[in-house]
């Protein structure tokens, strides 16, 4: 939710640690933590999400989204803020060389039209109260006692 993009961040990238050749669940779990945060705007993610779309599993490769995501990371201003932790120069030359023209232009424009989604968990339904006994007080008998 609003607030906690970093730990979704960092959530998104501790489940991508592992072995990602074989696309695990853990794999496509850090893929919708980072997603979420991309979405509400934290740079971090959206770098995260280019990288892994541009030079990441071959099953998962896209140009157009990388290119979306590497447009809405250079044009985010939340990198103005304390804390922002840069994404490697050497990582961004790879994601923009992996992109074809087209594709780049394709994500770019999409990136136009970004607005932020925050994702806010699911409401839990409401517990049943059970009954309780009613109380019964010093020396007074309660009504099922009479």
């Amino acid at each position: 939710g609003p607030g906690y993009e970093g730990a979704q961040t960092a959530l998104g990238e501790c489940l991508l640690q592992g072995d990602s050749a074989d696309l695990s669940a853990e794999y496509l779990e850090g893929l919708t933590w980072l997603r979420r945060a991309a979405d509400a705007g934290w740079p971090e993610a959206q770098a995260r999400l280019a990288y892994a779309h541009a030079v990441g599993p071959k099953t998962i490769r896209n140009a157009e989204e990388a290119a979306y995501w590497l447009a809405l990371y250079r044009t985010n201003t939340g990198k103005a803020r304390v804390g922002f932790v840069p994404f490697p120069e050497g990582q961004l030359a790879a994601i923009a060389s992996a992109i074809p023209p087209a594709a780049s232009a394709a994500g770019e424009k999409r990136a136009e039209t970004w607005e932020r989604k925050v994702w806010l968990p699911p409401n839990p339904p409401p517990k049943e109260k059970k009954a309780e006994p009613p109380k019964r007080r010093r020396g007074i008998p309660t009504d099922d006692e009479t």
